[in-house]
């Protein structure tokens, strides 16, 4: 069963005795933000107030409770050292049978061991990632890195995260080379067809559901350190002077180009509640969403009824894109500026227009 995450809140009295409590984490779960009675603990597990746990949403006479609770990741950790530990098994099982001299056999086996290769080095960069700090995954170095990436931004920072946490660790390539870029923007192929992608580049094609993992992994990790203003606000001023040296090292024209970029990303944030942008960013956050629902829903045929409304659905949110577009210095930055108002409202927003701000100041 699907495992939901949360984190203890403390212990509430039921039937006489203090039981502990979670909170569900989840936004799409549809207990979101509502608190549940822990029924059961894993084994061997002990809970306190504050720690993130991960759990299965049971029914104990009619009312949700949490069952089998345990510290996140402790249960896909499990998974994931007992399929490392076959996978093992059955790589040497592979190699004696190669010593042994089945030629006949060596093409699907050493492809077997290849694919375990792969896959091993993939689980090994995710456990990385989850044990990883923020400040220890995004360095100095990092920073600079992105500063210098031809597209800078959030495109250059993942570029960046990727490369030095999944690119070079699996493949032992640049985030350009032949296999990680196609392994990155082909873990998903539409309609359950086989992925050619993978195939031609000796890439496993099951991976993609972890390679997913390994990408959201350092997302989120990204969106909850920084969704505080105060350690978001912390961590520019560690990484501002890195960031500043890196900008000063690219050419005048480069320099007067980023500068342009910044302040229209600014402009976006500082004018995000503006009314008029507000009306048109929830016009097509909208249109948005009723279209992504429509193509969520899986292929339909060529000029079918189905396929008619999504067309319409589509061109529904692109007219509403280019009211967004008349409104605003730098579309996109204006829903970055939303997503940071989910995470952490205006007070959020308020800190990122304060830094970005203060970023303008600091390369004229």
């Amino acid at each position: 069963m699907e495992r939901t995450k949360g984190h203890v809140v403390g212990k509430d009295p039921f039937r006489g005795v203090m039981t502990w409590v979670v909170k569900v984490t989840e936004e799409k779960n549809p207990h979101f933000n509502k608190k549940l009675l822990v029924a059961s603990v894993v084994d061997g597990v002990t809970l306190a107030g504050g720690l993130s746990v991960d759990f299965i949403i049971g029914d104990r006479n009619g009312s949700p409770v949490a069952v089998d609770a345990a510290p996140r990741g402790i249960k896909e950790q499990g998974k994931r050292k007992m399929r490392k530990l076959w996978m093992g098994v059955i790589a040497a099982l592979c190699a004696i049978v190669i010593a042994l001299g089945a030629v006949i056999f060596q093409g699907p086996i050493g492809k077997a061991i290849a694919d375990w290769r792969i896959w091993n080095a993939m689980e090994t960069a995710l456990e990385r990632v989850e044990a990883m700090g923020f400040e220890i995954m995004v360095t100095d170095e990092t920073v600079a890195k992105t500063v210098k990436h031809q597209h800078a931004g959030v495109y250059g920072a993942k570029a960046v995260l990727l490369e030095r946490n999944f690119c070079r660790p699996v493949f032992g390539e640049p985030y350009t080379g032949n296999r990680c870029w196609w392994a990155l923007y082909y873990s998903h192929e539409s309609d359950g067809a086989p992925n050619t992608a993978y195939a031609e580049r000796g890439i496993p094609d099951t991976s993609g559901a972890l390679i997913d993992s390994i990408r959201k992994a350092m997302m989120e990790k990204a969106r909850k350190h920084l969704r505080d203003p105060q350690r978001l606000e912390a961590f520019y001023n560690k990484r501002k002077a890195a960031a500043l040296a890196a900008f000063r090292e690219l050419p005048k024209e480069e320099q007067g180009y980023r500068a342009e970029r910044l302040d229209g990303v600014k402009r976006a944030f500082e004018r995000f509640y503006d009314p008029d942008v507000q009306e048109r960013y929830a016009d097509y956050t909208q249109a948005h969403d009723a279209w992504w629902s429509r193509v969520q829903q899986g292929h339909a045929a060529y000029n079918s009824p189905e396929d008619q409304e999504r067309s319409r659905l589509y061109r529904v949110m692109k007219e509403k894109q280019e009211a967004l577009y008349e409104r605003t210095p730098d579309f996109h930055s204006t829903l970055m500026a939303g997503r940071r108002h989910k995470e952490g409202g205006k007070e959020l927003v308020a800190m990122w227009v304060s830094l970005l701000q203060d970023a303008q100041a600091s390369i004229k």
